[in-house]
């Protein structure tokens, strides 16, 4: 497989690595070129500061498509909270090192090298950390502690021409070229059920509750319910399975983040919400193909097209379906989702996914 950069616009690489092509991000979520070749690594150096940037969708798709990326979605999520802590203190540690004396500390790393050659070990630790190929970290002291104050993936365009000859030396070496310790295990393992009662839509009731824990009492397991409140409780456990709803800038997601950092089994893993929430990413999974397995007919749309929604479900013999997303939080009750039915036909499943006004393909 061929390496490939995507940056915003082609002109942000204006470097050549042999064997490495080069793409837009448009380019890259939008034509036919990149659907059906084979990459691997992608390396997206897109600008990325939300995830409905054309930088995230980037990492997203490429995961769908078997890409590689670098960084995956998922790292471009936890870059605003990292999960890992004991590679933060580390990280930390090897800033305080570097920045005696001063209050604030700021630091670039390029592929997991320092530009200016004074802190590559650092920036060595900060790769590994955040999985973004460009970094910039900002440190401040507290007290006598240095705390990791911000970390933001950098693009092409934020590098400035004076370093742009170690941006391609670190980018030529990376393409061409620590888990968190586990805490010692208790006696009796243990799993951890993340249920909160008053949530909508739970995934179980309380029979179910209840027949979970005495099947694990039956395995030898020690079982306990645990609410929102207990994330710093984690590390007691060997295992999580939750029962809340899963969503991205939700609760559930920092219980997945912070239970698989400290090395436990976790049922949704992080990957599994940060991919599954997202039906952008599951429409392209769907492209793919699937050992013969039949997917129900999808269309893709623009948010200035959904006014054609009606229209287009009826040619494809089902009506629009609701479907009950974030706004599920706020308690949309569960009569809200139905199936899809038109005519005297079988129901048929119809998925539109409508894309925001500030999504990748605003300007489509």
């Amino acid at each position: 497989m061929k390496p490939l950069i995507v940056v915003n616009r082609e002109d942000d690489w204006p470097h050549e690595i042999p064997g490495v092509a080069v793409m837009s991000a448009k380019s890259y979520l939008t034509g036919e070129a990149a659907n059906g070749a084979q990459y691997s690594p992608v390396v997206n150096l897109c600008r990325c500061t939300r995830t409905d940037d054309a930088g995230f969708y980037v990492s997203l798709l490429a995961e769908a498509r078997g890409h590689h990326p670098v960084p995956t979605a998922k790292a471009l999520e936890e870059l605003r909270t990292p999960a890992n802590v004991a590679a933060v203190r580390e990280v930390e540690a090897l800033a305080a090192r570097a920045a005696s004396g001063w209050r604030s500390f700021e630091v670039d790393a390029y592929f997991g090298a320092d530009p200016a050659g004074e802190n590559d070990l650092l920036c060595r630790q900060l790769f590994r950390l955040a999985g973004a190929p460009l970094l910039r970290a900002t440190f401040r002291r507290r007290g006598a502690e240095w705390r990791l104050h911000a970390l933001r993936a950098l693009s092409p365009s934020d590098v400035p021409s004076r370093l742009r000859p170690a941006l391609l030396r670190a980018a030529t070496s990376y393409i061409t070229g620590q888990p968190v310790a586990r805490r010692p295990r208790s006696q009796q393992p243990s799993i951890a059920i993340l249920y909160t009662p008053e949530a909508p839509l739970p995934p179980s009731n309380p029979a179910a509750l209840e027949q979970f824990m005495r099947a694990g009492h039956a395995l030898g397991l020690r079982v306990e319910i645990i609410d929102r409140h207990a994330i710093d409780r984690l590390g007691e456990f060997d295992a999580l399975f939750m029962r809340d709803t899963t969503f991205l800038d939700h609760y559930t997601y920092l219980f997945a983040q912070r239970a698989a950092a400290l090395g436990l089994v976790v049922i949704d893993h992080p990957d599994s919400i940060l991919q599954c929430n997202n039906k952008v990413y599951l429409n392209e999974l769907l492209a793919r193909p699937a050992g013969g397995a039949e997917a129900a007919r999808r269309r893709l749309l623009h948010r200035r097209a959904q006014g054609a929604l009606g229209g287009r479900a009826r040619a494809a013999g089902a009506a629009p379906a609701r479907e009950v997303g974030a706004d599920h939080r706020a308690g949309v009750p569960a009569d809200r989702l139905r199936l899809a039915r038109h005519g005297d036909g079988p129901a048929r499943a119809f998925r539109l996914q409508v894309l925001h006004g500030a999504g990748p393909l605003a300007g489509a």
